[in-house]
C-alpha cells in the first residue's frame, strides 16, 4: 500500500473514532515515508485528538520543515503553543483557581472547581 493509501486507513479509524489505532497507523506511514509533510501533518492531527500537544506540536513542526508551504501547520503550531496545558494545571488546587479566573463558566458547566 503506497502513503496516500496508508493515510486514508489512518483517517477511517480516526474518523471512526478508533484515535490509538489511527496513530499506530500515521506512525507506521511516517515510518515508511518519513520525507513526506502530509505525513507528519496526519500524525500530528491523530495526536493533537488523542490530547498529546506536545507530540503533535513536534510533528506539525516536521510537517512544515518539509513544505514550508503548509498552513494548516503553521495555523495548527500557533494554536497549540497558545493553549494551556490544562492536565498539569489541574492537578493543584492553586492551578484549579487560575483557570477558574480564565474561564469560569465552562468549569462551573463541568463542576470542575
Amino acid at each position: 500500500a503506497g502513503e496516500l493509501d496508508v493515510n486514508k486507513l489512518g483517517y477511517a479509524f480516526l474518523s471512526a473514532g478508533h484515535v490509538k489505532e489511527a496513530i499506530e497507523v500515521f506512525e507506521y506511514n511516517v515510518k515508511m515515508n518519513p520525507a513526506s509533510g502530509n505525513v507528519h501533518d496526519s500524525l500530528a492531527e491523530a495526536l493533537m485528538t488523542d490530547g498529546q500537544k506536545q507530540k503533535a506540536i513536534e510533528h506539525y513542526k516536521k510537517s512544515l520543515e518539509l513544505n514550508p508551504k503548509n498552513e494548516n501547520a503553521k495555523k495548527m503550531i500557533v494554536q497549540l503553543e497558545k493553549q494551556w496545558d490544562t492536565n498539569i494545571l489541574k492537578e493543584k488546587p492553586i492551578f484549579r483557581a487560575l483557570i477558574f479566573i480564565q474561564n469560569p463558566i465552562l468549569l462551573w458547566k463541568n463542576k470542575r472547581f
